[in-house]
């Protein structure tokens, strides 16, 4: 921070201006010799008028009103001083420590650290910030703006889940008040990063609102109830510095104890404790269901109390529930149009040992399939409650004038409601708009069945056949593309875009990754400082690094195969804004061996899909664009095509950079454990259902102050909090299956399979190793392994169960005497198939139980797309479940080529000898499959 010249009011002097080399001593006789200074140091870090006794009236009575005010003028002058001499201070932290815990009582205890103060100068004269408190996050909440800008702190708490509404908070302060005048700087409104439009937004100040936003030390901010069900996990707030506008002055203790009442004695409702719920496969949850209903629950681990709380479960009472009544993992709800797709989708799951259940929107109305938002969100809700077994995913199948999204509240900029599908999850007892779903929430925003067929196919083609990995450090796995940008024309970056995503590169590359920066600025700048002040890496500056990343780099690094694309810039519905990446350009993506990325869309709007029902008012800044209802914009693009992504996360409207920059640390964090030291697990978050709830709870323990900030520092040396939680985590959707695993490491595979049959027990065991034979020994071996025994002449499912770390087991099946096919999968992406009594149908030396073409003869078993369905018996080039006109074109294209999926006899080349069996298979669909058996048997 450079030190600027003072002016100083005086009576004696006027409005004195003082060079940048003046000292205290001279300010303090020049400016204003008539002032009473109380406990004012010479120059430190922490300037302060400190006021050890709260009664004392020293300050606030004992001067006129001309004194007083000249008196104030004065202290912010020496302030002045002391903040720029101290450039971007780092002040001790706020902390929060546990004084006792029990099942009825958490005490915990708030430590206030002297202010550190940095100036900043305004149009509007010049205003003091609370430098960065060690991360503490700033009071931004859009509700505050153009509030004194006043740091927070919280904490969440795990309260009892039988404790009613008996929950009370005492926040009592410990010490003497302190006092510190200052004219504390106006939050000011966020801002939002549309594409085409970079102007930074201009510093505000109302006076008149400002002066409605006082707080008194200690105050209780509120609470935020952050998760719902099984847990009850409660945010508190509270500000440890209070301010009153019209003396300017701070006023804090040096700390505060604050109790909260709690009685309970059960903090977790854990079905696993119900009577005869578990234990043989009738009596309630298997082997596999026992291991999903373990899986956490989010927000739970972020509770300060949860050690405790953990411990402290019970099993549910009052459930009206009937154990055989078998609830589902995965539920699928589709509009009738779609219900072929996801029978296939479900019958996949089914057989990775997730239970799954298809309702149409006809079902839950009992009529017409135009459900209401209301109808679809009361099944979903009664189907939870009302089924032992519960679903930990929920995927809505359809576009929004299919199956409508959630409309909520105006966007903070857009002329258009904020839409989002996490309402779907929020109708447990207690839950708000910014309470986190018991369960993750995906979308496949279609208009056709052929556009659900291929999503599917993708999602079946990634699961059941990775992508190979022929050396770690160089394959799909640990590519990482991240596309960011550097705004403005001068050295120092506008904005944060580039710093956050090298926070996140450096952590990967800790963990042994190296993402490729495809990063850009506009020509004429020359990038040198981050928004902070802090000096960009040697090797992000020019001549070293071009910062001219474009499209086709985009389009190269997936094309190439990459595990995650991240971007985060600015942004708009037809894609990104720097480096540019739009829909025209989808059409040079072509994705070969499953390597479909993962999109990380983290800008304003580019993850919308409701531009059919979206009020048709709504435009795009600047240009005044209106939105077409009959365009299929960027997200849905990319997701829909079959060489194309595998999913998208991304926002509906537009958003603010600050909050963006918060969510792109949570996601990466699950992703990769340790970016944020003080959240979390050393386990990654990998199903993206699960992945994007998480990073939702990060946010909100940010926003609730039980979190500190983790944001790059601003150029006034403090870290912004969230700014308006309810729009953040309305607007960002998962395009895609929410119980799809990211993989940035290949899966372990399974070398062989072994079935047989004795005394009605399938005994299964099979050889696992890794693939991957340099890649780092913490990625570890499969969650778990699942074994599911079928019916080979029906599909019928007869049992299932888990296999140990060894890959061995024992499935009972039952009055089952009949042979078995058997499907061995991990959650993280290998598979098996075996049959105990194994045949040859068509004579190719290949078993049917692993044949890509049960009828057709390919030794080789050649499926150049990698969607489990052999060469031979598949001439559906677009994978949209049918082989029909679209694919005619396709194969012409393909004529003279190598290495394509149009070459059925495998010879090597797509040509005449193709042609002939591409005739015969127009009207079909691709196989039979071993690998689809299920899905075409069902």
């Amino acid at each position: 921070m450079v030190r600027a010249p003072l002016t100083c009011p005086s009576p004696t002097l006027g409005a004195s201006v003082l060079s940048p080399g003046w000292h205290l001593p001279n300010l303090r006789s020049a400016c204003c010799p008539s002032c009473v200074f109380h406990g004012l140091h010479a120059v430190h870090p922490s300037p302060e008028a400190s006021m050890q006794s709260p009664s004392s009236t020293t300050f606030d009575n004992a001067l006129n009103t001309a004194q007083r005010a000249l008196q104030v003028a004065c202290v912010l002058a020496l302030h002045t001083f002391a903040a720029t001499s101290a450039q971007a201070q780092t002040a001790p932290a706020l902390t929060v420590t546990t004084v006792s815990s029990s099942a009825d009582e958490t005490v915990l205890r708030v430590t206030v650290p002297k202010p550190a103060l940095d100036s900043v100068e305004t149009a509007n004269g010049v205003f003091q910030r609370f430098a960065s408190q060690g991360g503490a996050t700033v009071i931004s909440d859009s509700r505050e703006v153009g509030f004194p800008e006043l740091p927070l702190t919280g904490f969440s708490l795990a309260l009892p889940v039988d404790g009613g509404d008996k929950t009370s908070v005492e926040i009592k302060p410990e010490g003497g008040i302190q006092r510190l005048p200052a004219r504390l700087y106006p939050v000011q409104p966020p801002d939002s990063t549309p594409a085409g439009l970079r102007d930074k937004p201009g510093f505000a100040f109302d006076a008149e609102r400002y002066k409605n936003g006082g707080k008194t030390p200690g105050q209780n901010l509120g609470e935020l109830p952050v998760f719902r069900g099984d847990a009850n996990v409660q945010g508190y707030r509270l500000a440890p510095y209070g301010y009153q506008p019209g003396d300017q002055l701070i006023t804090y203790y040096p700390s505060y104890l604050v109790t909260i009442k709690h009685p309970g004695k059960c903090f977790v409702a854990d079905r696993l404790l119900l009577r005869e719920a578990t234990g043989a496969p009738k009596a309630g949850f298997d082997a596999i269901d026992q291991r999903i209903e373990s899986l956490p629950l989010p927000a739970f681990q972020f509770a300060i109390n949860k050690d405790l709380a953990s411990k402290l479960r019970c099993a549910p009472t009052g459930l009206q529930i009937d154990p055989a009544v078998f609830g589902a993992r995965f539920l699928i709800v589709t509009h009738p149009n779609f219900k072929a797709a996801a029978d296939t989708l479900k019958a996949h799951k089914q057989a990775l040992g997730i239970t799954t259940r298809v309702v149409t929107t006809a079902q839950i109305t009992g009529g017409p399939a135009n459900a209401t938002e209301g109808q679809i969100r009361n099944w979903i809700a009664t189907y939870y409650n009302t089924h032992l077994v519960r679903p930990k995913w929920v995927l809505l199948m359809g576009d929004s004038e299919f199956l409508p999204t959630h409309y909520d509240q105006n966007n903070s900029w857009d002329n258009a409601l904020n839409a989002g599908d996490m309402w779907y999850g929020q109708f447990l007892p207690g839950a708000t708009a910014t309470t986190i779903p018991p369960f993750g929430i995906g979308r496949f925003p279609v208009d056709t069945l052929a556009q659900a067929n291929t999503i599917v196919s993708k999602v079946m083609a990634f699961e059941n056949s990775p992508p190979a990995n022929p050396f770690f450090g160089n394959d799909y796995y640990s590519r990482l593309t991240f596309a960011s940008y550097f705004q403005g024309s001068g050295p120092t970056d506008e904005r944060w875009f580039v710093e956050t995503s090298e926070i996140v590169r450096n952590h990967a590359l800790s963990k042994g990754y190296s993402p490729a920066r495809l990063y850009n600025a506009d020509a004429g700048a020359n990038p040198q400082n981050y928004n902070g002040g802090a000096s960009l890496p040697a090797a992000l500056k020019k001549p070293t690094f071009a910062w001219d990343a474009n499209s086709a780099d985009i389009v190269a690094a997936i094309n190439q195969g990459t595990s995650i694309l991240y971007h985060r810039d600015h942004g708009w519905w037809t894609g990104w804004g720097d480096p540019s990446f739009s829909t025209g350009n989808l059409a040079s993506v072509s994705v070969t061996n499953n390597q479909f990325p993962v999109v990380f869309s983290i800008n304003c709007a580019s993850g919308i899909f409701d531009n059919e029902t979206v009020n048709a008012s709504y435009k795009t800044p600047g240009s005044g664009t209106l939105i077409n209802s009959a365009t299929t914009y960027w997200a849905e693009s990319f997701l829909r095509k079959s060489d194309g992504a595998l999913a998208v996360i991304g926002d509906t409207r537009q958003s603010s950079t600050i909050d963006n920059n918060h969510l792109t640390l949570g996601l990466f964090d699950g992703v990769f454990p340790g970016l944020i030291s003080t959240f979390g697990t050393n386990s990654p978050v990998q199903r993206l259902g699960d992945l994007l709830n998480y990073a939702k709870s990060y946010i909100s323990q940010v926003a609730a102050g039980s979190q500190a900030s983790r944001h790059p520092l601003s150029s006034n040396g403090t870290r912004p909090g969230i700014g308006n939680l309810r729009q953040e985590l309305t607007i960002y959707n998962l395009l895609g299956d929410p119980t799809v695993k990211l993989r940035v490491s290949p899966p372990w595979q399974f070398t062989s399979l072994g079935v047989s049959v004795l005394q009605q027990v399938a005994r299964v065991r099979v050889v696992l190793e890794p693939t991957c034979k340099t890649c780092p020994p913490e990625l570890g071996r499969p969650e778990w392994i699942t074994a599911v025994a079928f019916d080979p002449k029906t599909g019928r499912e007869i049992a299932r169960g888990l296999l140990n770390s060894d890959g061995v087991g024992d499935i009972p099946l039952g009055d089952w005497k009949g042979d078995v096919l058997v499907r061995v999968a991990s959650p993280d992406g290998a598979t098996a198939q075996a049959s105990s009594n194994e045949v040859d149908t068509d004579g190719d030396g290949v078993a049917d139980s692993r044949d890509n073409c049960v009828a057709v003869s390919n030794k080789n078993q050649l499926d150049t797309d990698g969607d489990g369905y052999g060469n031979a018996c598949d001439a559906d080039l677009n994978n949209d479940g049918f082989t029909n006109a679209l694919d005619t074109g396709l194969f012409k294209a393909q004529l003279g080529k190598r290495g394509l999926a149009g070459d059925l006899n495998g010879d090597g080349i797509v040509n005449s000898l193709d042609t002939g069996r591409f005739s015969k298979l127009i009207g079909k669909v691709p196989g039979p499959s071993a690998l689809h058996f299920i899905s075409a048997a069902r």
